[in-house]
């Protein structure tokens, strides 16, 4: 018998999130958090993104060949970062990286790493609980495996063509932190 990927709870994720400090770095590390959960992004694709990846008016990120839509407690937590606490994280930098250091400078994948170890979390551990929470609450497989870049499901699916939109929805009926916060 397979043994299923660690998850954690949406409590849990939850939990984490309550005790992130309102602070620059606890709104960087928040929006983190949010990428490879709310987002199912992994580490290299989240320090590879750049300032530009995001239309905050159509609320989706372009992450390499996939759009990735952005529900309203992670569009606030990108949000909040981008306006709030990056200004003062590049000071007199000019980096389009999205995710910085506290001294300005893009952080990287070993960097991110070790501030989800910070608070107990792992990319991994954050993308695997996006994939099964979505799963659970009803999501067609083919779509998840699109959402989170699988090659195999890019080409099962070269003949279904999926929008935003379409990609937005699902996410909104089937993530559990999406469908009753209609706040942006």
């Amino acid at each position: 018998m397979a043994v299923l990927p660690e998850k954690l709870q949406p409590e849990q994720i939850a939990q984490v999130l309550a005790g992130l400090p309102g602070d620059r770095i606890g709104l960087r590390d928040r929006a983190v958090v949010l990428a490879c959960y709310a987002g199912g992004l992994q580490l290299a694709e989240v320090a590879g993104s750049r300032l530009g990846d995001l239309d905050f008016a159509a609320a989706l990120w372009r992450v390499g060949a996939r759009t990735i839509p952005l529900d309203a407690p992670f569009y606030r937590a990108l949000s909040n970062y981008v306006r709030l606490a990056r200004p003062a994280l590049l000071g007199k930098c000019r980096w389009d990286t999205l995710f910085l250091s506290q001294r300005g400078s893009p952080l990287s994948t070993r960097a991110l790493q070790e501030r989800l170890g910070h608070y107990g979390l792992s990319p991994q551990l954050l993308r695997n609980s996006y994939i099964a929470h979505l799963l659970a609450g009803g999501a067609d497989a083919q779509i998840v495996q699109v959402l989170v870049g699988h090659r195999s499901a890019a080409a099962a699916l070269n003949h279904r063509p999926l929008a935003p939109q379409g990609l937005r929805r699902i996410c909104e009926l089937a993530h559990p932190r999406a469908p009753s916060q209609s706040d942006r």
